[in-house]
């Protein structure tokens, strides 16, 4: 074979090659991408909402129906229940007291509403035989005051289960609206009625006590 017939045959066979190599290519399949390439990277956060990580920062990602923020309500006002006690009214130096000081009745017994109506229930003959028709001093905290249907003044001491009522002589009217309830007093009378299914127990005749 001459030079020339070799150097044809060489010029054929790298032609071939190129076609081989280069053809064909329209109609090679597109590479797949990875999915890192194509979707956004998620991962869960530290609550447990998605977060995308594809742009280097935490983004949260709220997943259907994730309420992220709810505003809160407004306090509905209820109104106030019950009458305020009223404010008593303030002491004057011309004002006609009724109360008598603590000092003029050292000879008196003193005791205490809770005290007295304990007695009763406990053992009311002896209590009878120790309060009825006897002067006595009580302090104790009240209950209510003011006026009966008739107009007569009286207080009304919490006792325990029962009650202790002191029916006034005489008081001023500044000085009746002064015993307003929770506030703690003293009045001195004499007991004259218990009754059992109440456990109440009635002093009249009293007055107020100032300094016990």
């Amino acid at each position: 074979m001459t030079r020339a017939h070799r150097l044809s045959g060489l010029l054929v066979g790298c032609i071939a090659t190129l076609f081989v190599g280069c053809g064909g290519a329209e109609d090679q399949e597109p590479l797949a991408t990875t999915p890192a390439e194509s979707a956004t990277t998620v991962q869960s956060g530290a609550q447990g909402e998605p977060v995308d990580y594809s742009k280097g920062v935490k983004v949260p990602i709220p997943a259907a129906g994730y309420v992220t923020f709810v505003p809160a309500a407004s306090p509905t006002a209820r109104p106030v229940e019950g009458t305020p006690t009223p404010t008593p009214p303030p002491f004057t130096f011309s004002e006609k007291t009724t109360a008598v000081l603590i000092d003029t009745l050292e000879s008196t017994p003193r005791t205490s509403a809770r005290q007295i109506v304990t007695d009763y229930r406990d053992d009311p003959s002896v209590a009878e035989a120790r309060y009825r028709g006897k002067p006595v001093v009580i302090q104790g905290t009240i209950k209510e005051a003011g006026r009966d249907s008739a107009g007569n003044p009286f207080v009304v001491f919490n006792a325990g289960r029962g009650t202790l009522r002191c029916e006034f002589a005489v008081i001023s009217e500044p000085e009746l609206l002064r015993l307003t309830p929770a506030g703690t007093n003293a009045t001195v009378g004499t007991v004259e009625a218990f009754d059992p299914s109440e456990l109440s127990v009635t002093a009249r005749q009293c007055k107020l006590v100032l300094g016990y």
